[in-house]
């Protein structure tokens, strides 16, 4: 009788570790969420100043009038 009493005891402290366990992983989730956020608007801004920069860098052609006398 009282092996049993020990098993359902433990069974008890493990079913109370997961409901902390799960309290935490619910707590923690909104911080995750909000560095994932943070995260993907850095990557936005650089990409963007990435594509802009590489816009800068192409120079246009000269069109054929322009490419003076000796053509």
């Amino acid at each position: 009788m009282e092996e049993i009493w020990d098993k359902w005891q433990e069974a008890e402290s493990q079913d109370a570790m997961c409901d902390m366990n799960k309290k935490q992983i619910e707590a923690d989730k909104p911080s995750g969420e909000e560095v994932q956020r943070k995260a993907c608007e850095k990557l936005r801004e650089t990409s963007k100043r990435k594509m802009e920069e590489e816009a800068a860098e192409v120079k246009p052609r000269k069109s054929k009038s322009e490419a003076g006398p000796c053509n």
